[in-house]
């Protein structure tokens, strides 16, 4: 809708569907890969920007997804990592309860090597909720988040 040529990956046919729905209606042209982000493999120094959006794996996935994301970087290309903060167990609302799929900002700095890291914070979110679903009305979760870009290329 911006004028970004976007590819989006996803192991969903049904997430893959919701997404052209959801483009289709704003007009937007998107390439759409129907595969496994652990083991999928961009092409590399493609993309100016690489966008991980709560994809919430055990570290060595983690590891194995944000080394392919910085490979697929273009020079000066900016990566975006925001998934839910191992301090919304405790402090926050929703989110996966399992602690080996949750990490914080250090932790995904530390993988990304090959890239200057320009924001690693933890952030909250208001989050609302109806009453059917249980929970407060109103409440805020943790989110991890890190910019980073590349320099070298």
């Amino acid at each position: 809708e911006q004028g970004w040529q976007v590819t989006a990956v996803d192991f969903s046919d049904i997430g893959l569907d919701k997404g052209r729905q959801l483009a289709n209606a704003r007009h937007a042209a998107i390439t759409w890969v129907l595969a496994d982000v652990t083991t999928y493999r961009p092409h590399r120094g493609a993309y100016d920007l690489v966008l991980i959006c709560y994809l919430q794996l055990p570290a060595r996935e983690r590891s194995r997804v944000l080394k392919h994301a910085q490979e697929a970087l273009a020079s000066h290309g900016t990566l975006i990592y925001i998934g839910h903060d191992l301090s919304n167990l405790e402090h926050g609302w929703g989110g996966p309860q399992d602690p080996a799929v949750l990490c914080t900002p250090q932790e995904v700095v530390t993988d990304l090597t090959e890239l200057q890291i320009t924001k690693a914070e933890v952030r909250p979110r208001r989050v609302a909720r109806e009453p059917a679903h249980g929970g407060p009305l109103d409440a805020t979760a943790f989110d991890c988040l890190v910019r980073a870009v590349r320099a070298d290329r």
